[in-house]
Parts: structure tokens; sequence; C-alpha cells
């Protein structure tokens, strides 16, 4: 069991490999089950998760001893640029986002 975003404001969990995939040949099945309020307008406005396929060394790169130094955790993750869904707006790669809100952060289940 993983919980990658508890239903509390500014939590977030991160899961990732230490090791670069060493082919192009590749597949992905992922499982989830989902749990809260019915209502997306009770969630909190901060509930997303996503699957990032970067080329990017995340293992490297994050420092999470400069997210507990910052004011908040989402001051943190500001300052040093995790600010789409646990990963940098800048990446190489591909990604998908399950997120509770829309483009203009209003209540509405949205996949990008």
């Amino acid at each position: 069991r993983l919980v990658l975003h508890p239903g509390v404001l500014e939590r977030q969990g991160f899961a990732f490999n230490k090791r670069p995939l060493q082919t192009n040949d590749f597949q992905v099945t992922v499982g989830l089950r989902t749990s809260g309020p019915a209502k997306v307008e009770e969630v909190p406005e901060d509930q997303s998760f996503a699957f990032w396929f970067v080329r990017q060394n995340i293992s490297s790169d994050f420092n999470e001893s400069r997210m507990i130094r910052a004011s908040s955790w989402r001051q943190g993750l500001t300052d040093e640029g995790y600010m789409l869904s646990g990963s940098k707006a800048l990446f190489e790669g591909i990604g998908a986002v399950f997120s509770t809100s829309d483009f203009n952060k209003k209540p509405s289940t949205a996949i990008s």
C-alpha cells in the first residue's frame, strides 16, 4: 500500500526509481483505488496525483531537506520548482495528471 496524497492540504508523497530504465520497450500497468468525499467540492483544493516518465534524475535533484526547512511544504516545493503535481513545470518526458480541479481551479474531475 502506498499513500501518495492524503486528504490533507499541503501533504504529498513521492515514489521514484533511482536507476534509469535501460530500454525503449516497456509497459506500465497501474491499479488504483481512491476514497474521499463523494462531492468534488468537498475535497481539499490541491488534490491531484500524476504518473511521470521523465529523463531528469529526480532522485538526485529532489532535496527533501529543503522542503522541511521552508516555511511550509508548499513553499519548499515552489522554491525548488516542483509545482506541477510533483514535477517541475519544465520536463523532458510524459506525464498523466489526475486532478479534482480544472485549469481554472474550479472543482471538477480532470485527467490531462
